[in-house]
């Protein structure tokens, strides 16, 4: 089959209402303040934000050595890719879903090498997912997606959301990018990943139970799926 990023539904196409798919850069782990503690280490100097963008050039205001030195750095620094923090509230999101019966898939964007550092930092943080998917072009994402056919597709970019139109529920965690698409009423908009689930409904006692303890794996049955409950940190 050929694939034309962002244009037609996979042929025979059927939506899995149990997967959740989640690009983690910026949605569960602190990307950005990733980047800004290597960055300090090779260049030197404070990274400040100068400008709302996601390409670092601008965000920064970096050369394009700058730039390649600095990711290059993530592979290898202690700092980098295997240590990135993880976003308030963001893994007890994870194992809510999990609870909840739902298959959650993480999206790692980077060039292929980074799997292992992806798997290093999930243990490091107690975070489990269904499955690891290392994503190095817009091909690749959709033919992730493809695959998975979730029901939930939550990222930081518009762009990205934008060329999976076959996912019914697309998530858009609002970061204030002005270079990764422009927003519209195809995307529910949210501040963060526990701000979408809390948005979706629920109540605090069935949150204080899902988020009670373990780490997922133990999930707890529900009538009301595919609805998403809601709440975070309660």
């Amino acid at each position: 089959m050929k694939i034309v990023v962002g244009k037609v539904k996979p042929v025979g196409y059927r939506v899995d209402t149990g997967v959740v798919a989640i690009a983690t850069d910026g949605v569960i782990l602190d990307y950005n303040g990733g980047i800004e503690r290597v960055g300090r280490e090779v260049l030197g100097a404070e990274m400040r934000v100068r400008e709302p963008y996601f390409a670092m050039e601008r965000r920064y205001g970096l050369s394009a050595w700058q730039r390649q030195a600095i990711m290059g750095a993530m592979y290898v620094n202690e700092s980098g890719f295997g240590y990135l923090e993880p976003l308030a509230g963001s893994v007890d999101a994870v194992r809510a879903l999990r609870r909840m019966g739902y298959r959650v898939h993480l999206l790692f964007e980077a060039n292929p090498g980074r799997e292992g550092l992806a798997v290093e930092n999930m243990r490091r943080l107690g975070l489990k997912a269904d499955g690891v998917h290392i994503i190095s072009s817009r091909k690749d994402r959709h033919k992730t997606l493809a695959s998975l056919r979730p029901a939930v597709f939550i990222d930081t970019k518009a762009d990205c959301l934008f060329e999976a139109p076959f996912v019914p529920d697309r998530v858009l965690i609002e970061r204030g990018y002005l270079d990764t698409g422009t927003l519209d009423e195809r995307l529910y908009v949210a501040n963060g990943l526990c701000g979408w689930l809390t948005s979706w409904g629920g109540t605090r006692a069935m949150m204080a139970m899902l988020l009670a303890g373990g780490d997922g794996d133990n999930v707890v049955p529900m009538q009301a799926r595919p609805l998403l409950l809601a709440g975070c940190g309660m």
